[in-house]
């Protein structure tokens, strides 16, 4: 049987990832959300901080937010942050500390998609329950040659529904890890290894050389362009000035210099001077200069941000407009995002 083969070639072949030594679901669920849309390479660095300075779902329940996203800086995807404090709250909470093994259970945690419950359960718990991720998706729609589109709920259901009985028959754990693992070094999205592929003998696109049409994608939304302008604001060329944002998005709880959208990738000084004239009550300009200017994509957006240096002799922001004052050396103590990472260390 496949399902077996794929055991096999698993527990031969396995990368030795901390979180495959450990059956403690706190371990794992932070694996899960930190490896989400992210390469191993780049998490694992951060799987280590967090289980190095919160040995338990308590003690990260008890930490401030400030301080996971600064943990969490670099890593993208701001909301898995801010998500995992607030999922370990509800464990404390709701659950006495304690992970649920149910994955309808899991699937209420804050975070925590049909994706991950079902990881959870199974590699936790042992939970016979599929997973469907982008490798999984790859793999099995090339074995079966299943042409539903992913991702969508419709192929979630579909792919669940072949491997129901699979994951059933053999250790759920090491199943679901397999067939990830294989579609990640093996069933590659480009130059998949098939000559050395465990499972070939099954694969229908490899039978009928029909590889390249699997999986079938649902067409990606064209990143929209924006243009954001950062405002370095330097007092006597000693103090600049952050905000945070508050709104709800990808920077939430994030502090950045001050910056505002404009139709035109090319701005003039003058709309400076009448941005800067919005925000404060009191200004006296020195000079104003624009230091680079660079591209940054999001997954629905093509950021165009320039960046400005201002320096002034007096300022006075109005009340509305929430800023506080530090010297630049001390903006690393707060969690940036990407694009603030890129103005000040690049």
């Amino acid at each position: 049987m496949w399902n077996l083969e794929i055991i096999r070639w698993y527990e031969n072949n396995k990368r030795d990832l901390p979180w495959r030594n450990s059956k403690d679901p706190f371990h794992i669920w932070l694996s899960e959300i930190i490896m989400q849309q992210t390469k191993i390479e780049q998490g694992l660095p951060y799987y280590l901080k967090f289980t190095s300075k919160y040995l338990s779902i308590s003690d990260l329940a008890n930490e401030t937010e400030e301080n996971i996203l600064k943990l969490w800086q670099g890593l993208g995807y701001y909301s898995r942050g801010r998500n995992l404090l607030k999922a370990a709250n509800q464990i404390v909470r709701d659950f006495n500390g304690i992970f649920p093994q149910n994955p309808k259970d899991l699937i209420k945690i804050i975070g925590v998609g049909s994706y991950s419950s079902s990881a959870i359960a199974s590699i936790a718990f042992e939970y016979p329950i599929p997973v469907v991720d982008g490798n999984v998706y790859r793999l099995i729609s090339r074995m079966f040659e299943v042409s539903t589109p992913v991702p969508s709920e419709k192929a979630r259901k579909v792919f669940e529904e072949i491997l129901l009985k699979p994951v059933q028959e053999v250790t759920p754990s090491l199943f679901n890890q397999g067939i990830m693992e294989l579609g990640s070094l093996i069933c590659t999205p480009k130059n998949p290894r098939c000559e050395i592929c465990p499972v070939q003998l099954y694969c229908g696109a490899y039978k009928n050389n029909t590889i390249a049409n699997f999986p079938v994608k649902i067409k990606k939304q064209k990143a929209q362009p924006l243009n954001l302008n950062f405002l370095q604001i330097m007092l006597n060329g000693e103090k600049t000035y952050l905000t945070k944002r508050i709104e709800p998005g990808i920077w939430q709880g994030l502090f950045e210099f001050p910056n505002f959208e404009s139709n035109s990738k090319m701005i003039h000084k003058d709309r400076i001077i009448e941005e800067l004239n919005r925000i404060t009550k009191k200004i006296e300009i020195i000079s104003i200069q624009k230091k680079t200017q660079f591209t940054h994509l999001l997954t629905h957006k093509k950021i165009t941000a320039s960046y400005w240096i201002i320096n002034v002799s007096e300022i006075c922001f109005l009340e509305n407009f929430s800023t506080f004052e530090t010297n630049l050396d001390e903006i690393n103590k707060f969690p940036v995002h990407r694009l603030m990472e890129k103005i000040l260390f690049e």
